[in-house]
């Protein structure tokens, strides 16, 4: 049986193996999957972690909430209730976007002896991709950011345990403020490369600092291609 680093890592295997739609998890058929999947492991008389069976406990709360019947007042009102599947979703696409980061950053580092360093590009005033206000959400951008890496992901490499955050998001956001300072826009891959990251929790550090920004209205993000590196604009006066 393959070895997995959590519950979000066989959670995700699940998915890919079945060809699922991590947006619309069929909660039922993941959750009778993965239950199958601690019994086998049970059997073998593997040592399973405490937390495999907080996320079973977790995956039967969401079954019922979705299963059960809603009386006519939950009905009427279901619009204004988040999908009790969406707090798994964000957390199996943020483990996703770690897991092709680590994959991303171990290639590029791999191949650094052959890299020639350059200033970080500065977007032309005349680009005319820029997206409209509001149109980039912050689930796009993740969306973004995870097809990105994923075209520079390494078959060969082996993914080790993450380990947690050692990266302020605050210090990160400062950081990135503080950069506007010389210049209204750049490239997200230009100034990683800039400030010299050399490891998965920071880039990941970043692009959360870029999410939280993005949230509040700082700054705006646009692609030059379809799953291309992207760039990211100031907003008025920060």
């Amino acid at each position: 049986m393959p070895n997995f680093e959590g519950p979000l890592d066989l959670l995700l295997h699940l998915i890919k193996v079945q060809e699922l739609d991590i947006y619309d998890i069929p909660i039922a058929e993941i959750t009778k999957q993965y239950l199958d999947y601690l019994e086998k492991m049970q059997q073998r008389q593997l040592e399973i972690a405490g937390e495999y069976f907080i996320m079973a406990s977790t995956l039967l709360k969401i079954k019922s909430d979705v299963l059960l019947p809603k009386n006519d007042f939950e009905e009427q009102t279901s619009n204004d209730i988040l999908d009790p599947r969406q707090e798994l979703v964000d957390q199996l696409l943020t483990y996703e976007i770690y897991q092709n980061t680590a994959h991303y950053l171990a290639n590029k580092l791999e191949k650094q002896p052959l890299v020639f360093s350059k200033e970080i590009s500065e977007v032309p005033e005349n680009y005319s991709k820029k997206l409209v206000d509001g149109e980039v959400k912050p689930q796009k951008l993740a969306d973004i950011f995870s097809l990105l890496l994923k075209k520079a992901k390494a078959e060969k490499l082996t993914l080790t345990k993450i380990k947690p955050d050692q990266f302020d998001i605050k210090d990160q956001v400062n950081l990135i403020l503080n950069h506007f300072r010389t210049t209204s826009s750049f490239s997200f891959f230009d100034f990683v490369s800039e400030i010299q990251v050399k490891s998965v929790n920071h880039v990941v550090a970043l692009f959360l600092a870029i999410l939280e920004l993005s949230k509040n209205q700082k700054i705006s993000v646009s692609q030059v291609n379809q799953n291309d590196d992207f760039l990211v604009f100031q907003k008025g006066d920060n």
